[in-house]
């Protein structure tokens, strides 16, 4: 909610010729936004066997994955394993 206080423009503009409420469009923003933070942060596992159901592990992954993570900043030269193969980094 902090990052949207960021952006005034979310839930505080709709295009005129929607005939939603900008309640009902606003409704729609956040929603949009949350499922796809669930999707790109999620950890995907199946819900079953004590681990909770996939809807809720969103923000599982908060930094990138495959990268180093030193000094603030990511090193895409530093990609290996499964990474490499299915997003190949250019070293350099």
């Amino acid at each position: 909610m902090k990052a949207v206080h960021k952006f005034p423009a979310i839930c505080g503009e709709k295009d005129p010729s929607v005939t939603l409420s900008l309640d009902d469009v606003c409704k729609k923003e956040l929603a949009t936004m949350f499922a796809h933070m669930g999707q790109e942060t999620g950890a995907h596992y199946p819900g079953t066997n004590g681990v909770e159901e996939e809807w809720r592990q969103g923000l599982y992954h908060v930094s990138e994955m495959g990268c180093s993570n030193t000094g603030g900043g990511c090193d895409y030269g530093q990609c290996t394993g499964w990474v490499q193969e299915i997003y190949p980094c250019v070293a350099g």
